[in-house]
């Protein structure tokens, strides 16, 4: 991400919000042993200038990815539909359970992740792919995007002394409307 100031901005905007909940696993429950984090869930489409402007450089991202991986353009029509969560993991936090992100009927029309770091965090707090044995920092303006099937099995690596802030959400396919 080329202006880190965004990220500062979806921290500032997380902090100031009044809609902060748990953080939620499948079946829309809160279970700490999974993931324990709250979040602010946002719809990147409303008229929030900050939402509006990351969601810009998300897709201006995004044309890197497709660049990589042209085979994406081949399916059906995919956007972002659903809400996205704003996620804040206090030291200790975090995604704690190996899983990916398509594994139920409610996340069957998932076709893509997206991600991104919005702090640097020094000792731990990345994100581990376990088929891929690839293990990235948690390094603000860093943006990750992945497919949502079992192949991309993750987790959170756990920061004992830092707070992590990400951004994540879903391109789906859109056969339904938003949110």
């Amino acid at each position: 991400m080329k202006d880190l100031s965004i990220c500062d901005e979806l921290i500032d905007y997380y902090e100031k919000s009044d809609n902060k909940t748990e953080g939620i696993v499948g079946g829309g429950r809160i279970d700490k042993t999974v993931k324990d984090s709250t979040e602010v869930i946002v719809n990147l489409w409303d008229n929030i200038p900050v939402l509006n402007k990351y969601e810009k450089t998300l897709q201006d991202m995004l044309e890197f990815y497709k660049l990589q991986y042209p085979e994406i353009n081949e399916t059906a029509y995919w956007t972002i539909n659903t809400s996205s969560n704003i996620q804040k993991y206090n030291p200790g936090c975090g995604f704690k359970k190996i899983h990916f992100e398509r594994s139920d009927v409610k996340s069957s029309t998932r076709f893509l992740v997206f991600m991104t770091y919005l702090n640097t965090v020094e000792d731990g707090g990345g994100t581990k792919w376990i088929h891929q044995d690839l293990e990235l920092k948690a390094e603000k303006g860093l943006t990750v995007f992945w497919p949502v099937d079992w192949t991309h099995k993750h987790v959170g690596v756990i920061s004992p002394t830092e707070t992590k802030y990400i951004i994540t959400g879903w391109y789906n396919f859109n056969n339904f409307n938003k949110e």
